[in-house]
């Protein structure tokens, strides 16, 4: 399937490139000429040893296997680990100290109220007299 849709992608990128510049279009050839050069002669292992350069680890035997997960399941795999951390006793403690701070500050607003009304009442009673 990702091997259609790169073939799709370069024929798409046709009509997308044809009016970029010279420049660009030159960089870009070179630039994947030598990176496709490079990976056909480090697969070469005559040119590996001769550049010193090793073959990597194998798995250790009773290990975990290895993530071989595509993007669409690790991303899958993250939201499903994030929703199981918000269900935790820690969620359930924040919200329970968030509705305590709610519940003060409706008591204080309503002790600014009575205060202020209490003082429209004096006003009142000082103006009458």
């Amino acid at each position: 399937i990702m091997l259609n849709f790169f073939r799709g992608i370069s024929v798409l990128m046709i009509p997308v490139t044809i009016n970029f510049s010279t420049a660009v279009l030159t960089y870009w050839t070179i630039n994947n000429s030598i990176s496709l050069a490079q990976t056909v002669a480090f697969r070469n292992p005559s040119i590996k040893k001769a550049l010193d350069i090793w073959e990597p680890p194998k798995p250790v035997p009773g290990a975990a296997p290895a993530n071989n997960k595509g993007i669409i399941e690790s991303i899958q795999e993250a939201v499903g680990t994030a929703s199981k951390k918000d269900d935790s006793a820690d969620r359930i403690e924040r919200m329970k100290s968030h509705n305590t701070a709610i519940d003060q500050k409706k008591q204080m607003i309503q002790i600014t109220k009575q205060k202020s009304n209490a003082g429209r009442k004096r006003r009142k009673a000082m103006k009458k007299k």
